[in-house]
């Protein structure tokens, strides 16, 4: 099991949760802090022995790369959308491989998609469809490509 945080702990209450949540074997913690700070991180490394997994924010190679090279993060959460796409995530991936970090993709509609109702799947319905395309069918529903066996 993982826990998402959403960078809602200050550096202290995740100091504090790490070493109470040492003994519940949990698969990874997600953004627990807010990722700005490799420092702040790396303090936390030190303190337990749980999974990180960081980058659903990150907007480029360089902003993975002090998580990555200081083995900071065992995750990357590479989004595609926030990423700059598919080239660029895969810029991040690799770079990961070579450290021997996992890519943990995150939400692939990126945080801009949230703001908008019509195309959040939050507030929509998924239809699966033929085409190879995102189309919109209406205000509230939206088409996604499904895999055909």
């Amino acid at each position: 099991m993982g826990l998402d945080y959403h960078h809602m702990l200050s550096p202290a209450k995740a100091a504090y949760f790490c070493r109470r949540a040492d003994d519940l074997h949990l698969l990874s913690l997600k953004e627990m802090i807010r990722c700005e700070s490799p420092a702040a991180y790396q303090g936390l490394r030190q303190m337990t022995s749980i999974l990180f997994a960081i980058g659903e924010e990150f907007s480029s190679k360089w902003d993975f790369a002090p998580y990555v090279e200081k083995d900071i993060t065992n995750y990357a959460r590479a989004d595609l959308c926030m990423a700059g796409g598919l080239t660029e995530a895969k810029k991040i991936a690799a770079t990961c491989e070579a450290h021997y970090i996992d890519v943990l993709p995150h939400n692939p509609w990126g945080r801009s998609a949230r703001r908008r109702p019509s195309t959040s799947t939050r507030q929509s319905r998924i239809l699966p469809c033929r085409s190879t395309t995102f189309q919109p069918l209406s205000s509230r529903a939206i088409c996604f490509p499904c895999s055909q066996n």
